[in-house]
């Protein structure tokens, strides 16, 4: 964080976009958001914007909102919003996602809090925010860019300036930096949550999964006959739940039979909690109509024209992969040439093990650049931790963890695992926090 002569932190938050999605009809008044930076002493006084009304199932706020001074990048920025003094939902962002100092387009779920139980509502909000802390840094990291566009294009690095003589240690100070800001992250997701290495999931203190996937819109589906008939997606977790999900085709092109298909969130389609990595992900594309009100114990209806499958050990990074034509195969027939499907997903499962992963190869960087391991502990149970994960390669195996697991869920919790039937959706969500 810059700070002037005097000792002033010159942090600034701007927001130039808020909206919130999906509101229903019974909040019909005026709805007011409260922004404040946590912890207290952090930031400035709680600022609100609104109020507005809610058009067309949206709430838009479009005030220009600064924050300033922010003292510290170990903070949070929360919205909490309200409708006639009730609070409908409340969300929030870590500052350290926006240490890139560009404004971001960030999406999150809000939650709201009922006695003790935390859930997560059918409320989206959407921001545009920027956090600008320091410029001296991020001048640093351009120059360590453009040092190391040099290397590559003529195979070593300029010779220093010798009137700047922080310029040799810029990137083992950058490095540094980074090492400490991910050290007191990890601290914090510690306090938190668990890591349960048999599972590969975090889980909180009261022992539910935290495993979440995001599949981003449009999904796009090739190579279909040029036809007239309707088909859906169903998007499912096997052996793991919540329950199946469903999307519609919203457009085709019948030149070249490329269905798309997105879903009514605008933030995507996500699937949780997600109990295990040791679980696929099945699309299945159907001819028929999607239903509306499904139970697991119904016939579904429509015949599968093809299915792909995801490993979810596949996506161990939590960053957003791209499927680009896998092909939908029908099981035990196929089509020649199959139907290919293309999207993008994310799968977050582990704060505590990416933080850990972050943490040893930032060590390691580190001792790249100056000859010796920076002092910590933290991060060293990384090699102990993938070791103890299990590695589970066969379906049968993943049944019986399965099984194992959904048996310590109902004896921890009396009921079944979360998401089973639509009529408690709510549960799914249960103490889904963000994470991430």
């Amino acid at each position: 964080m810059d700070v002037t002569k005097f000792g002033m932190p010159l942090g600034i938050i701007s927001i130039t976009n808020l909206k919130v999605d999906n509101v229903s009809n019974h909040i019909s008044g005026n709805v007011v958001v409260r922004i404040s930076i946590l912890p207290k002493g952090s930031g400035p006084a709680p600022k609100e914007l609104g109020p507005v009304e809610a058009t067309n199932k949206q709430l838009v706020f479009n005030q220009l909102l600064q924050f300033a001074p922010i003292r510290t990048i170990h903070a949070e920025l929360v919205l909490t919003f309200m409708h006639n003094s009730e609070i409908i939902g409340r969300t929030s962002v870590d500052l350290i996602e926006l240490e890139s100092q560009e404004f971001m387009t960030l999406t999150r779920p809000l939650f709201r809090q009922d006695d003790m139980m935390t859930y997560q509502t059918d409320l989206t909000a959407t921001i545009v925010v920027r956090f600008q802390y320091s410029k001296i840094l991020r001048l640093m990291r351009k120059i360590w860019e453009l040092r190391e566009g040099i290397r590559d294009l003529t195979g070593s690095y300029p010779q220093p300036i010798d009137t700047d003589p922080t310029y040799e240690s810029i990137n083992p100070r950058n490095v540094i930096g980074k090492l400490e800001i991910t050290e007191e992250e990890l601290k914090q997701a510690q306090r938190t949550y668990i890591y349960d290495p048999r599972t590969g999931v975090d889980e909180t203190r009261y022992g539910l999964p935290l495993g979440c996937i995001n599949i981003y819109d449009p999904l796009i589906v090739d190579n279909i006959s040029n036809d007239d008939k309707e088909y859906f997606l169903m998007v499912s977790v096997i052996p793991s739940r919540p329950a199946p999900k469903f999307l519609s085709r919203t457009s085709v092109n019948r030149e070249t039979g490329e269905l798309t298909f997105n879903s009514s969130d605008r933030s995507g389609l996500q699937l949780a909690p997600i109990l295990t990595i040791h679980a696929e992900l099945v699309i299945q594309l159907r001819q028929g109509t999607a239903p509306v009100n499904y139970r697991k114990t119904d016939d579904l209806e429509g015949v599968v024209i093809g299915e792909v499958r995801v490993n979810l050990a596949q996506l161990k990074h939590q960053k957003q992969e791209t499927f680009d034509h896998k092909p939908l195969i029908q099981p035990g027939q196929g089509v020649v040439p199959p139907p290919t499907i293309s999207f993008k997903m994310r799968f977050q499962y582990s704060k505590i093990l990416r933080l850990s992963l972050e943490i040893w190869n930032l060590r390691r960087r580190i001792m790249q650049l100056t000859g010796q391991y920076p002092p910590s502990t933290l991060g060293n149970d990384l090699p102990d931790m993938i070791h103890e994960l299990q590695v589970i390669d066969t379906q049968s195996r993943r049944d019986e963890l399965y099984a194992e697991i959904m048996e310590q869920q109902i004896i921890r919790h009396g009921v079944k695992s979360p998401g089973v039937d639509p009529d408690h959706d709510h549960l799914a969500s249960l103490l889904f926090l963000l994470l991430f």
